[in-house]
C-alpha cells in the first residue's frame, strides 16, 4: 500500500512536472511566434528603409552631376563675361582714342573757320 501511494505520488509530481513543462514550452512557442513576427516586420522595414537608401544615394548622384554641369556652366560664363568686360575696355580705350581725335579735328575745324571769317 505503501508502495502504491508513492508510486501515485511520484505520478502526480510527474504529472505536475509536464503540465508546467507543457505550459512553459507554450510560453516559449508563443514568444517564438512572437519574435518570428517582429522579425518578419522588421525585415520589411528594413528592406524599405534600405530602398529609401537606394532611392536617395540615386537621387544625390543626380544632384552631383547636376551640380558638375551648372558648375561648368557657370564657369564658361564667367569666361564669356570676362571676354566680354576685356573687349569692352578696348573697346572704351578705342572710343576715346577716337574722341580725342574728333576733338582735335572739330578744334582745328573751328580754329579754320575763324581764320577765314577774318
Amino acid at each position: 500500500m505503501e508502495s502504491l501511494r508513492r508510486i501515485q505520488t511520484h505520478r502526480r509530481q510527474l504529472d505536475e512536472e509536464v503540465e508546467r513543462n507543457t505550459k512553459d514550452l507554450t510560453l516559449v512557442q508563443n514568444k517564438l511566434v512572437e519574435c518570428e513576427h517582429l522579425l518578419e516586420t522588421r525585415s520589411l522595414e528594413l528592406f524599405k528603409t534600405q530602398d529609401e537608401i537606394d532611392c536617395n544615394r540615386e537621387h544625390a548622384r543626380q544632384m552631383d552631376t547636376d551640380l558638375e554641369r551648372c558648375r561648368d556652366e557657370v564657369s564658361e560664363e564667367k569666361k564669356h563675361w570676362e571676354r566680354t568686360q576685356a573687349h569692352s575696355k578696348e573697346l572704351e580705350a578705342v572710343i576715346e582714342i577716337k574722341m580725342n581725335d574728333l576733338t582735335t579735328v572739330l578744334d582745328k575745324i573751328a580754329n579754320v573757320g575763324l581764320s577765314l571769317n577774318w
